[in-house]
């Protein structure tokens, strides 16, 4: 069902979100809000463009993750690492330098990972020598080797890098202020 000309979406809100739906599904954002500034209301033109800004929102925060980890992976390749095993092996590498003891749960609970994923983790990252299990009475003790450690460093001018490159041409000002609207909606995010 498409909507007419003139259709004013007010009186029908299920319609505009049957609409929206149907726009979104052929994948023409820009059409949906010329339509609607140019054929109804200008409140269904707010609505339609702010669901469009939110749903960019999300967009981008998507996006930039799978760019950061596209960049790890290409260049943790070469270590036979994934981005998310290289995160790993450097939390368990920084708390072994720290002398802090790291189990499956620590790495559960850092990388808001399930059990299943963590165990699979582990065992990839034992079986590629970046880790050694020590049982202990009450729990496993995660170690790096020293093949994890001399790779400490690398992940370090990685970060560095990566930060530099997604960081150029945004001044230092928005950059403070980008970490304050990224630490604002994480927290809105854990209170609901």
């Amino acid at each position: 069902m498409g909507a007419s000309v003139g259709n004013d979406f007010s009186q029908n809100p299920d319609m505009l979100h049957m609409y929206i739906c149907q726009v979104k599904a052929r994948n023409c954002y820009t059409f949906a809000l010329l339509y609607n500034c140019l054929t109804c209301s200008y409140a269904n033109y707010i609505i339609v463009n702010r669901m469009n800004a939110n749903t960019n929102v999300i967009f981008y925060i998507r996006r930039l993750v799978k760019l950061f980890d596209k960049e790890f992976n290409t260049k943790l390749n070469q270590y036979d690492l994934t981005a998310q095993q290289g995160r790993a092996v450097f939390f368990v590498v920084r708390r072994y330098k720290d002398d802090i003891e790291t189990n499956q749960h620590h790495l559960e609970k850092q990388f808001e990972l399930s059990k299943s994923t963590v165990s699979g983790l582990i065992k990839r990252l034992k079986t590629n020598g970046f880790i050694t299990i020590e049982s202990s009475s009450t729990k496993n003790i995660i170690s790096p080797t020293e093949k994890a450690i001399c790779l400490e460093n690398t992940f370090i001018k990685l970060r560095e890098e990566t930060l530099k490159k997604v960081l150029d041409g945004i001044p230092k000002e928005d950059e403070e202020k980008m970490y304050e609207l990224l630490k604002i909606m994480i927290r809105n995010m854990e209170e609901s």
